[in-house]
Formats: structure tokens, sequence, C-alpha cells
């Protein structure tokens, strides 16, 4: 059996040996949560299925510090509201204004989100977009053109946009199909997917290798540079300074995790 998490799987770590895969994946599921923790963040798409307080608006911001991917469902006091009557960025949902005096029409009144008690029902996925690997691109794929896959009929949103693969968000519950073509919408473009799950996490690098340092260091503690009141250090060419505050409690970790610590701070009203 294949001992894998979101972000590394046994064969990153090195010194795995005689661990049973029991105690190898609840190293890396224990790592992986701790990095999340420290991050604030989700290097994946991360489902959220959340009730909240409606605020007599017609913008309600995401009770959530990491960035919001995707919404597939919005519920006002358990009845169902149509996508094409409101739309979402990474901080907020909000009503559609092409579809206002038709909403305002249909259901009577003025905002789209009244007050209550948890009368907002969402669901969705927050953290860091999926990617689509691809095999070739002809033409050029556009940030926030949405896809479909041929024979699947799946679709995804494009949020970057390289030469090798493309970020995606809002894809659909059908995975795209290995050598399948997808059609971009208003570029004509096409790519040929080079992926059998259609859609893969693609976590930075740093944090892989903040993992993998980690988890070997759980196996060995003897390696890499611990630290529990330390206040500052000089690692190689590399200066730190926690400020009395607490990351991984491995030096070389932190190096690799400071950077993507996430700073923004919730919206939510």
């Amino acid at each position: 059996m294949s001992v894998t998490g979101n972000y590394i799987s046994e064969t990153d770590v090195t010194n795995f040996d005689a661990e049973s895969d029991a105690v190898k994946q609840d190293i890396i599921d224990r790592i992986e949560a701790m990095v999340e923790q420290i991050a604030h963040d989700y290097f994946y798409p991360k489902n959220f299925d959340i009730r909240i307080n409606g605020n007599g608006k017609n913008r309600l911001f995401f009770p959530f510090r990491q960035k919001v991917i995707y919404v597939g469902t919005l519920e006002i006091s358990d009845i169902a509201v149509a996508s094409s009557e409101w739309n979402h960025d990474e901080d907020s949902i909000y009503l559609n204004l092409l579809a206002a005096e038709l909403f305002e029409s249909e259901y009577d009144v003025t905002e789209l989100f009244p007050k209550g008690n948890n009368n907002i029902h969402l669901i969705g996925e927050l953290g860091w977009p999926e990617k689509l690997d691809i095999d070739t691109v002809i033409g050029t794929y556009e940030v926030g053109e949405t896809i479909t896959g041929g024979a699947s009929g799946a679709t995804a949103i494009v949020k970057e946009v390289a030469s090798t693969y493309l970020k995606i968000a809002g894809r659909s519950s059908t995975n795209f199909n290995n050598n399948e073509q997808v059609v971009g919408g208003t570029s004509e473009a096409t790519a040929d997917v080079d992926n059998t799950n259609g859609a893969v996490n693609d976590p930075p690098k740093a944090i892989k290798q903040a993992c993998v340092i980690l988890a070997e260091r759980e196996v060995d503690p003897t390696l890499y540079t611990g630290y529990s009141n330390l206040k500052s250090e000089k690692l190689g060419d590399y200066s730190y300074s926690r400020n009395g505050k607490y990351q991984s409690g491995v030096l070389e970790a932190d190096r690799y995790l400071i950077p993507y610590i996430n700073k923004r701070v919730s919206l939510s009203c």
C-alpha cells in the first residue's frame, strides 16, 4: 500500500525504513497538519461546508483567512439560489448585478443575504488550486477562461497559465481523461491532458521540502537544527530571527515555511 499525504509520500522521506505503513502515515499526516497550522493555509483545494449568518446586504465576506477557489452551492434558509444570480471572488460572495432586478422581483427582497442566524449555507473549496498537467498547448489560454473537457464534459476555470501546465479552479466532479483534448473558450486554445486523474495538487516545492525535513527529523531527532527558546541563529548564509514566535521547531524547515505563512485576515461581516 502506498503511503502518501497531500504534499509528500513515503518515497520522499529518505530515512523511512523499518516503520510500518501505519506509522509512516501517522508521521506524514501529523507533519502536514502542523505545516498547515503554521502557514494558516492549505496548499490544495480543501472542501468547506459551512453555515454563517446573513448580514442584510448583497455581499457577504467569507469567514476564512485562506483564499476561496470555488463556490458550488449557495442556500438561503435551505432554499438553493441559482448560480446565475450570484458571483464570488477570493474573499466574498455577492449578488450578480445583471440579475439584481430579476432577483428582487422573483423573491420580493432587496438583499441577497437577509439577516439571520446561520441562514446562509455555502459549499465549496478554499486554499490553493489544482493544476492540470498538459502535453501540448496550441494557442493561448487566458486567466479566467473556462475550459471544457471533451468526452467527459468536465469544466474548469483557468487560474494560472504556464508553458507546461494550467492551474485550475472550479473543476466539475468529472475528471479529465488521459490524452483527452480540452478546448479553451474565447481563445479557442487546445491542450492534451497528460495526467490520468485530470488534475493534481501542486503545492510549492518549499512546502514539500519543509514536510520532508520535519518527517525525517521525526524519524531521527539528531537530524537538522532544532530549537526551543532560541531567539536568533545563523544557519550558513541564512540569518534567522523568530522574535520569540514558535514555528516548526526546526530551523531548516522554518527557512522554507516562513515565506509561505498566510498573512491575510478574514473580512467576514
